[in-house]
């Protein structure tokens, strides 16, 4: 390979298209099969977390906007269809009732105490696409911010390419510390 090939350009870094494995002889990523096949025109617009033995979903309220119907998928591809059951626009986000469980969804735990600024900090989220094929998640890490003492919204180091819209947030241990909120292409919240 050549050092331009090699040289890093997070400017320019993009996930490879779907069209690339779907070449390959090996499971490169989750498959999708035995799902509802999804409507022509659907996209992938945001990352969630399943909650409630994988019955809810909580997902960025600003993904829903005009959408006609909602889909969730999970990390293996398996999809259902949801229904918009709560907006809480103060924080910016939504959950969703699936119409049928993703009932092996991990339980999740939370530190003792609320992270500190300056502990790391992992976001896990997808890409939007202009395919509802499925894909792998993005493992974006940084450091927590400071809580913002007017507004309460803690600021997020984690840079998040243009096309992700958050998702949730994992300490170094892997417990639930919130979800990032994308804002201009950077995480915010």
């Amino acid at each position: 390979a050549s050092e331009e090939a090699l040289s890093p350009q997070p400017a320019a870094f993009a996930p490879a298209g779907h069209e690339v494995f779907a070449h390959t002889s090996a499971k490169d990523g989750p498959s999708g099969e035995g799902v509802p096949r999804m409507p022509a025109l659907a996209r992938v617009v945001a990352s969630g977390l399943l909650i409630r033995q994988g019955q809810r979903a909580i997902v960025p309220v600003d993904a829903l906007r005009g959408a006609a119907q909602v889909w969730v998928r999970d990390g293996l591809g398996r999809t259902v269809s949801a229904q918009i059951e709560q907006r809480v626009e103060e924080l910016g986000l939504a959950m969703l009732a699936l119409d049928s469980p993703l009932s092996d969804a991990p339980a999740l735990t939370a530190p003792a105490a609320d992270a500190f600024p300056g502990s790391q900090a992992h976001v896990v989220a997808y890409a939007g696409a202009d395919h509802p094929a499925p894909a792998w998640p993005w493992l974006h890490s940084g450091f927590l911010g400071p809580v913002d003492v007017g507004t309460g919204v803690r600021r997020l180091g984690v840079g998040l390419p243009t096309g992700h819209r958050g998702g949730p947030v994992f300490d170094a241990s892997g417990r639930l510390v919130g979800m990032a909120l994308a804002q201009a292409g950077q995480a915010d919240r």
